[in-house]
């Protein structure tokens, strides 16, 4: 299943920037949008003097699974989120996305916040796959459409915080 969500928030770049690589304020929106046991493992600068930043966190994750998927899958995973942006600075941030659930369900795709005046504009775009046979598409469907929400919850709670 592709994924796309596109959303403005109402804070500048180096505001929203501030939140998104704080490991305080990731534990605390994680928990807050109902992730249990959330873990920063990685936060900080890597790379090049481009200024490269990663952030690494676990946490535990729980879904209503539908009853063809909860015959394969466990409704809680301890799931691995990795961001790796290439840049720190400038205008536009751009990097990298990946899920690891420890199951036969991936993730991962590309990322970007961008300056919009007083306003950051916000792309996570990628693709959600399943490899078990038969069942592997309705569930990647499943999984993609639970991931959306709990981005659109992400951000719904990070608009909070800038307002």
């Amino acid at each position: 299943m592709d994924m796309r969500e596109i959303h403005t928030y109402p804070g500048t770049l180096d505001e929203l920037w501030h939140m998104q690589t704080s490991a305080e304020y990731q534990i605390e929106k994680l928990t807050a949008i109902g992730n249990g046991n959330v873990e920063v493992v990685e936060c900080g600068a890597v790379g090049d003097a481009a200024g490269g930043f990663r952030l690494v966190i676990k946490m535990d994750v729980t879904a209503d699974m539908p009853g063809f998927a909860a015959k394969v899958l466990p409704a809680t995973n301890r799931i691995t989120q990795t961001w790796e942006w290439n840049n720190t600075t400038g205008d536009e941030r751009t990097g990298k996305w990946k899920v690891d659930s420890g199951t036969p369900v991936q993730a991962s795709g590309t990322m970007s916040l961008k300056a919009d005046g007083d306003k950051t504009v916000e792309a996570i775009i990628g693709v959600v796959k399943c490899s078990i046979p038969l069942v592997g598409g309705k569930i990647a469907d499943f999984v993609g459409k639970a991931a959306s929400e709990t981005v659109r919850k992400d951000q719904a709670y990070t608009d909070s915080r800038l307002a």
